[in-house]
């Protein structure tokens, strides 16, 4: 797949296979055996963390041509060339600045109660889920309707009188750019003579129309995506992309990436079995080690489960198994679950780091740096300046990491699956297939070691639950261990 010929290509690579060395090598055949300009290749990513990481890799195959490629995020690139097209997109001279999700709520509840919406029995955050979700479709206003036409249709001027834009429009303006003036896409894709595209099942309707515009007279393509892995249905991400790539680029070249570099054979086995009934699934294999047997703990409640993870990561510290904390992750499906773990870390003089919680408007900050200043994200910012603990995260933000020791945490029916996906009741698109894919994705980060643990109770407020096993936890190979 590196020594391909020109033209599209689809890659579906699984966990641990080795993708981005992949992509790098394959820009560095375009650089060196094609003799492409390395300012003609655009890369694009979800995360600032992958796209320097990439750039990184591009820099040591190619040098100071690795460092020419122009690799970016989705609304990076949305951004420059919104803030280079503003005049004529009806923002003004001068570039817009970004408004994060607080000032741009605030926005949308002037919109709304300027219009008289029932923000009682129809909650602003509902209001917001459901005009970013129109946007980032890519549905025609005129089609919807009325009450929400409406609201977003107001949204969108209130940004524009502002001369502001958002996260979805950082996407949506480019669209809009496109089609409502030609040049200017014609100048973009003969910018461009190759366009990459990593986590290919992770894209929205928005952002698969950017891509075919951008390629539509050169038709190469390439992107790499794994249906296994695909989490974000609440914001507009499908599978069904993956299978309308083979669609509108009939003449594509399929590759497949299954060799699990990463894992133990335990492990892999273990995530083969979790993703078996899964659509589109393709079952990874390894030559590694077979290493530890998969533990799972059964602890009384939340706080016997913080306290049990953290014995275990002071016994493999003091075992030599791990020789840093950064090597291991506690990996959970909702923030409010990390509380009791940072309580007994911090008690035991355990550091521990947390990602932020918008890594949009991290990457738009980092890769755009005139941007107006916008909220990092929380009270952790010494896993940004690689201050040495175990990692805290959610399974979404953990996408893309890999840690020696991971343990998954619980693993009960209401958090994984979560409560939305079962009662199937939340207009976010939430499906049980959802969530055995994340669960597919947790485990998946674990090199050498991975622990599962569920509680038995689990006190929600004044109420102490009782705690049913995860239905993901059936069939697995694990060795049990009850508190």
């Amino acid at each position: 797949m590196v020594l391909a010929p020109y033209g599209p290509l689809l890659i579906v690579a699984g966990p641990g296979s080795g993708k981005t060395m992949v992509l790098a090598a394959r820009i560095a055949y375009l650089v060196i055996g094609q003799q492409m300009p390395p300012t003609s290749i655009l890369a694009l990513t979800f995360a600032s963390k992958a796209a320097g990481e990439l750039r990184h890799r591009l820099v040591g195959l190619l040098g100071v041509q690795g460092g020419a490629v122009d690799v970016s995020t989705f609304h990076a690139l949305g951004l420059r060339i919104v803030r280079q097209w503003s005049e004529v997109l009806g923002w003004g001279p001068g570039a817009p600045t970004v408004y994060g999700p607080g000032e741009a709520r605030t926005v949308l509840r002037e919109v709304a109660e300027s219009l008289g919406v029932d923000l009682e029995h129809h909650p602003l955050d509902e209001w917001r889920a459901r005009v970013d979700g129109l946007r980032l479709r890519g549905n025609h206003m005129s089609q919807q309707p009325e009450p929400l036409q409406l609201v977003a249709e107001a949204y969108e001027e209130g940004l524009r009188r502002r001369g502001v834009v958002d996260f979805p429009a950082m996407l949506t303006l480019p669209l809009r750019l496109f089609s409502e003036h030609p040049h200017a896409l014609r100048l973009c894709q003969d910018s461009y003579r190759v366009v990459l595209c990593d986590e290919f099942q992770d894209i929205c309707a928005g952002q698969y129309s950017l891509l075919r515009s951008l390629v539509a007279r050169h038709h190469h393509l390439i992107a790499v995506g794994d249906p296994m892995q695909t989490l974000y249905g609440w914001r507009g991400a499908n599978v069904r992309f993956l299978t309308a790539f083979q669609r509108d680029f009939p003449e594509a070249r399929i590759a497949s990436l299954h060799q699990n570099f990463r894992s133990t054979q335990r492990i892999v086995e273990c995530a083969t079995i979790l993703g078996a009934s899964l659509a589109l699934n393709e079952p990874c294999w390894t030559t590694n080690p077979v290493g530890e047997a998969i533990r799972l703990h059964v602890a009384a409640d939340e706080q016997a489960e913080a306290a049990f993870v953290a014995a275990e990561i002071e016994r493999l510290l003091a075992q030599r198994i791990v020789d840093r904390l950064d090597e291991v992750a506690i990996l959970y499906r909702t923030n409010w679950q990390a509380l009791p773990f940072a309580v007994v870390l911090q008690e035991r003089g355990l550091p521990y780091r947390r990602p932020p919680r918008s890594g949009v408007e991290r990457d738009v900050v980092e890769l755009t740096p005139s941007t107006a200043e916008m909220p990092t994200g929380g009270d952790d910012e010494g896993d940004e300046h690689e201050t040495e603990g175990v990692w805290l995260s959610t399974i979404h933000r953990a996408k893309g990491g890999e840690w020696r020791v991971v343990f998954v945490v619980g693993l009960e029916e209401g958090l994984l699956p979560h409560a939305r996906a079962i009662t199937n009741q939340s207009g976010e698109n939430a499906s049980i297939d959802e969530e055995q894919r994340i669960a597919y994705v947790a485990v998946t980060r674990a090199r050498e070691r991975l622990y599962l643990t569920y509680c038995r109770t689990r006190r929600r407020g004044d109420r102490v639950e009782i705690r049913e096993p995860s239905r993901f936890l059936r069939g697995l190979p694990l060795r049990r261990r009850a508190a």
